[in-house]
């Protein structure tokens, strides 16, 4: 219910908004493989877009008569992201069963998507920042899969390093903005040069992070993971191609 409170929405942990996010669109996941099994994807992704489009739209309409009302909010809610949930979808299946030129296609999601994510961040456009980083981050999972999931020795260790990664990803994401609220003060004693504060946020700040994320996700995350069930996501030998 975070999300419907205005005032709330970075209360405690401000990552935290996206777990009401994550139950919804898990809820509605046998309804999008439903409509996948009745359209097709190309149909799916479509009809979410233009949901995304048609929310954004009415979260404007009615800002434009109570600017701090559940509008405000409405980004944050499922309508606004399910586009990215089916892209999501299309990549664990592209992942899962490569195609034909599907490295083609994934470079070019991320060469669209990405400029149009970073436009819609800084013009603070909801729905192009939603649409265009959905769309980069698809490309950016399909690609990366299909080059670290090569038959040679050095891609592979790369890809056993990224799914080690991938593992305390969520912890990582949980846990990265109270540590970096935390260390902030301390850097702040050593300089105020944006320039050096960024540089020791991407490497002081990014190692601490990473290592109180793996101690979170053995301690909480792993204990309630289904036992063996991540042991799949490394796969003996790379999926063939699906002609």
């Amino acid at each position: 219910m975070q999300p419907l409170f205005p005032d709330r929405i970075g209360a405690i942990n401000g990552p935290l908004w996206s777990i009401s996010l994550e139950v919804t669109l898990y809820l509605c996941f046998p309804l999008s493989l439903l409509a996948l099994r009745r359209w097709g994807w190309v149909r799916l992704i479509a009809s979410t877009v233009l949901l995304a489009a048609a929310w954004h739209a009415l979260a404007i309409l009615l800002a434009q008569t109570n600017p701090d009302g559940i509008a405000a909010n409405f980004s944050y809610l499922l309508p606004a992201h399910l586009f990215q949930f089916v892209l999501g979808m299309l990549a664990a299946d592209l992942v899962a069963r490569p195609r034909l030129h599907q490295r083609k296609l994934a470079l070019a999601c991320l060469v669209l998507g990405g400029p149009l994510g970073v436009s819609g961040t800084i013009l603070d456009e909801a729905f192009i920042r939603t649409v265009g980083w959905g769309t980069a981050a698809f490309g950016l999972t399909v690609f990366a899969s299909s080059v670290l999931g090569l038959r040679q020795t050095k891609p592979r260790s790369l890809s056993r390093t990224a799914t080690r990664l991938g593992l305390v990803s969520f912890s990582f994401y949980l846990l990265h903005q109270p540590l970096l609220l935390l260390i902030r003060p301390l850097v702040r004693e050593l300089t105020t040069s944006p320039t050096l504060l960024y540089v020791i946020g991407l490497t002081i700040g990014l190692a601490a992070m990473y290592i109180v994320a793996l101690a979170f996700f053995r301690l909480v995350e792993r204990p309630f993971l289904v036992s063996g069930g991540m042991k799949d996501a490394i796969l003996a030998d790379p999926p063939q191609v699906v002609r």
